[in-house]
């Protein structure tokens, strides 16, 4: 994912944190709520405890440094796969059935990862344990060989 399809997330120059400044929670909520398949699964309880966790001073900032570093990433990445081959261990890459991922996983993942095994959890959207946490659980069970 390029950091150019983030939207605000990527905005320089501090316009980001502009913008949310004293409107975490509702700018949080809006965010879950457009990646959720479910949107109470992040309830009112929750969505409290996370904007006050990101009305802490440069919560918001480093937030959006994630975002802001996609294309460093895919850079640093390329440049390590060069080096030193795709990583040999077997690697679980989850999304939920409503989020991007699921159509794009084995390709992003494969790229850089010998032994990819995908799933699509259902009922998901981008907020898998908040989500579907039995079936999250279930397959890292699964994965780790404890099912």
């Amino acid at each position: 994912m390029s950091a150019r399809t983030c939207g605000i997330h990527n905005a320089g120059d501090g316009l980001a944190e502009m913008l949310t400044a004293g409107r975490e929670r509702l700018y949080l909520r809006r965010f879950y709520d457009r990646h959720a398949f479910n949107p109470e699964a992040i309830g009112p309880a929750d969505l409290d405890r996370y904007a006050d966790d990101f009305s802490a001073a440069g919560a918001m900032r480093a937030g959006f440094e994630i975002y802001r570093a996609f294309d460093q990433d895919v850079i640093d990445n390329r440049a390590k796969l060069e080096r030193s081959g795709k990583l040999q261990v077997p690697v679980l890459a989850l999304g939920g059935e409503a989020s991007f991922f699921p159509s794009t996983a084995a390709e992003m993942v494969g790229e850089f990862v010998e032994q990819v095994q995908t799933a699509a959890i259902p009922r998901c959207g981008h907020w898998i344990p908040e989500e579907n946490p039995k079936a999250l659980i279930e397959h890292i069970m699964q994965f780790t060989g404890r099912s």
